[in-house]
């Protein structure tokens, strides 16, 4: 954990109740869980982050690359 971050309660009371109910090998479980989660959410990111740098056909570099914003909410245009 770094030093300076705090995890959320909502997160030490998981581990606390993994480890209560499962011991090691739930907490192991978990790890592993966790690992996979984590490499799913920081691919989707880096594909997210490439999305929006791309030029898209009409708006070139920028947040909306890729967006259809026709498929947005007219409150979100």
């Amino acid at each position: 954990m770094h030093p300076d971050h705090e995890p959320d309660p909502a997160v030490v009371e998981t581990v606390i109740s993994v480890r209560d109910r499962f011991g090691a090998g739930g907490l192991r479980d978990m790890i592993r869980l966790a690992r996979v989660e984590l490499t799913a959410v920081e691919e989707a990111l880096e594909q997210l982050a490439e999305a929006v740098a791309a030029p898209g056909p009409e708006t070139g570099a920028g947040a909306d690359a890729g967006v259809d914003v026709a498929a947005q909410p007219a409150a979100d245009r």
